[in-house]
């Protein structure tokens, strides 16, 4: 990859829930904003959250909500939107009619294809998680091939793994097939999962820091780098 290769483009994160984009992407941003590119993060749902195993501690959505900000200054992102931020959509996006969803994604958000006109889009890859599997196929209809005329066609669209990307039926398996180097990023990386502190969590976690960074040290090894996120490239046009 040429070491300027993000410089002049727009990158969109589109995350079902705040947290995804630092896990899928939190690298590839950071590397991103060092070479000139301008990011956008959009978080499609943020609300209440009970830490189930550790005392069904409430964190508020609005304790959220200025966490993604942290986040996005951290990260030097240039812009961050929360979408939805109402008890009825939060953990819910899988009953929202994928029209809908899709419009947001397509036109109707501040940071849409059609505002924010991507170079690139990285989606969630589709996993057990019902948010997750629904944001991602609104993403592939909102990112669809047509006239660029009537709607801007992002010319790369890939989709982003996160450490409970594992669990899932032996014919979804994540299959990476486009990588971004992070080794000079992955403590950056770190850093900004952990300013979600009301998402962090320790030990045996599968989003717990240590094994955030063990994945990347892993998709490293993979491709003879330190660190590397991995993504599954949907269409990649030059």
């Amino acid at each position: 990859m040429h070491p300027d290769f993000f410089r002049g483009k727009r990158l969109l994160v589109v995350a079902p829930h705040a947290d995804d984009e630092v896990l899928g992407c939190g690298g590839t941003v950071a590397k991103a904003v060092e070479q000139g590119a301008e990011v956008g993060l959009m978080i499609v749902s943020v609300g209440d959250l009970v830490r189930v195993g550790e005392g069904n501690e409430k964190r508020l959505g609005s304790e959220r909500v200025v966490e993604v900000e942290n986040v996005r200054a951290f990260l030097g992102a240039a812009h961050a939107e929360v979408v939805k931020t109402d008890e009825e959509s939060h953990l819910r996006l899988d009953a929202i009619p994928r029209r809908d969803l899709t419009a947001i994604l397509e036109r109707d958000a501040r940071l849409s294809l059609r505002n924010f006109k991507p170079h690139l889009v990285f989606l969630p890859a589709p996993s057990y998680n019902q948010d997750h599997e629904a944001v991602c196929r609104a993403g592939l209809t909102a990112c669809r091939p047509h006239d660029p005329k009537a709607l801007p066609v992002p010319p790369g669209v890939l989709l982003y793994e996160y450490p409970p990307n594992s669990w899932c039926l032996p014919q979804e398996r994540f299959a990476p097939s486009f990588y971004v180097d992070i080794t000079a990023h992955l403590d950056k990386k770190i850093a900004a999962y952990k300013l979600y502190e009301s998402q962090a969590r320790a030990g045996l976690h599968q989003n717990s820091p240590d094994n955030v960074r063990d994945l990347a040290l892993l998709r490293g090894k993979e491709v003879g780098v330190v660190a590397a996120e991995a993504f599954q490239a949907l269409r990649f046009v030059l």
